[in-house]
């Protein structure tokens, strides 16, 4: 065989070496293209699956929700605090540019006499009142607000008593009674304060696993978005006073952020609402005019 000859097959062999090698590119590049098709699919998949999940753990929440905004609101009318909040950075200097230092306690701070009196209601309502205890305590301070007993109230007690020792019975009647009350504020601002810092921890790690990628929050955001902005209302002033402007490190951050990506949703869908109903309205006085 002539070296032309072998150059000729030389020749074609690397030619056809060449386009399978390009075929193989393309083959290497479509299945890669599929897979990340695919692999893109199940993380999608996987995304709205724990989004619907967090959605059942938020399910869990509402009990508490509702009672802490009912009772922050009520504290609030009876206050007369004007829940007026800008709700943008979430710290104490932002809300120092609508309200003063004093009220930002006031806004925080929920009078354990104002629990306490919900606590009985629920009493009443489910009919568990524990006669021994419980009743016994409402008939007493109900009437005084919640007030513990005082001097005034042992000399009412034990006027007209001459026996030494009912005296001294009467007196401790009333240190039993206040210590009962006590006891009680006690157990219930305790509770009261747990459900508050526990919920608005909840809040941050359902958050959390929206702003981290793990869920996608575009998901639940139109089943849960005014829900959600409802009880970071209530929470503002709490946050604010964490964030002090002093402070190094911000807290509740994930719940700030997906805060305010669903208020700005929020507010373009008003936009676009609002420009559709505008668009709407001229053309229906356009088509009016033509009729004219």
């Amino acid at each position: 065989m002539t070296k032309d000859s072998w150059d000729i097959i030389f020749g074609f062999v690397q030619g056809v070496g060449a386009v399978a090698t390009t075929g193989s590119l393309i083959y290497m590049a479509r299945q890669i293209r599929l897979q990340k098709k695919e692999i893109g699919i199940n993380l999608d998949y996987q995304k709205r699956e724990k989004a619907l999940e967090m959605c059942e753990f938020y399910e869990t929440l509402i009990k508490d929700m509702s009672f802490i905004s009912y009772i922050y609101e009520k504290n609030w009318k009876l206050q007369k605090l004007e829940n007026k909040f800008e709700m943008q950075e979430f710290n104490k200097e932002e809300f120092l540019k609508i309200h003063d230092e004093e009220s930002l306690g006031k806004f925080m701070i929920i009078p354990v006499e104002l629990v306490l009196d919900e606590y009985f209601e629920k009493k009443f309502i489910s009919k568990h009142f524990d006669k021994e205890f419980d009743l016994k305590i409402y008939n007493e301070f109900k009437p005084r607000n919640y007030t513990f007993l005082d001097e005034k109230d042992i000399q009412e007690r034990i006027k007209g008593l001459k026996d030494k020792k009912d005296i001294e019975e009467k007196i401790e009647e009333v240190n039993v009674l206040n210590k009962e009350l006590f006891d009680l504020k006690e157990t219930i601002r305790n509770e009261f304060f747990q459900n508050v810092s526990g919920l608005l921890n909840k809040l941050e790690f359902f958050s959390m696993n929206f702003i981290s990628g793990i869920a996608d929050e575009s998901v639940v955001y139109q089943s849960l978005h005014q829900s959600f902005f409802s009880i970071v209302g209530f929470f503002y002033p709490r946050i604010c006073f964490f964030n002090s402007s002093s402070g190094k490190d911000k807290y509740f951050t994930n719940l700030i952020e997906l805060h305010n990506i669903w208020k700005e949703r929020e507010r373009k869908q008003e936009e676009k609402e609002r420009q559709f109903k505008k668009e709407l309205n001229n053309t229906t006085i356009s088509s009016k005019s033509k009729i004219i």
